[in-house]
């Protein structure tokens, strides 16, 4: 575990692993959520990740809230080499982990803008302004993390109400490679024609039994 993160954490098992404070997790979301509603071109709002399992759930979420997705290879000086076409000018950058994005969050520091970053006990969180402690190497833990960041701001913007029952679909946030995806479709239309094979036999023996009686 990295020093600087010790603050983050509840307690260690009997098996070695750390595991996270909860609390601290849903302060570090809702500090968060309220850095990135506070920034009013949302399009300005840069959510990078070069880590595969953060594609997905990062995609997700630019698109819910109107945010700038940047997945896969991270060009150096997309930030600060003016000469460059795809320049952009972030107001706020968040990263999936601090060491597969650490150009990333290199740059951020050099042009002064916050940077809002999920951390594992052994990231180095030296140039990060919030600190979303999590394990960053799990799709479901990246996924959930995420999809959590996304209702809050969501419920920020008055977009959403969270006093009623709500429809959750964090499973829609986890990133599933593409074999995973093909089954899941399979079972999907297996699941299909075996509904519409019952419905018609189900049609076919009420159609019997009526024909019989008249």
């Amino acid at each position: 575990m990295n020093h600087k993160m010790s603050g983050y954490v509840f307690k260690r098992r009997k098996d070695k692993v750390w595991v996270f404070n909860i609390q601290t997790l849903w302060e570090k979301l809702i500090t968060a959520a309220r850095m990135i509603v506070s920034v009013e071109d949302r399009k300005k709002v840069v959510i990078v990740s070069t880590k595969k399992f953060g594609f997905r759930p990062v995609t997700l979420l630019a698109d819910s809230i109107g945010a700038t997705a940047v997945t896969g290879n991270f060009v150096p000086g997309t930030f600060t080499n003016k000469s460059t076409k795809s320049i952009t000018e972030p107001r706020l950058i968040i990263t999936v982990d601090p060491f597969t994005d650490k150009q990333t969050i290199k740059e951020a520091s050099y042009i002064n803008v916050p940077c809002i970053s999920l951390a594992n006990t052994d990231n180095d969180i030296e140039l990060i302004d919030c600190v979303i402690p999590c394990n960053n190497r799990s799709a479901e833990s990246i996924g959930s993390v995420i999809f959590a960041l996304e209702r809050l701001v969501k419920y920020m913007l008055g977009e959403i109400d969270m006093t009623g029952e709500i429809r959750l679909l964090v499973d829609k946030f986890f990133f599933k490679a593409p074999e995973e995806m093909e089954i899941a479709m399979r079972e999907s239309e297996k699941g299909k024609e075996s509904e519409e094979s019952e419905y018609e036999e189900g049609e076919w023996e009420e159609g019997e039994k009526a024909e019989v009686v008249s």
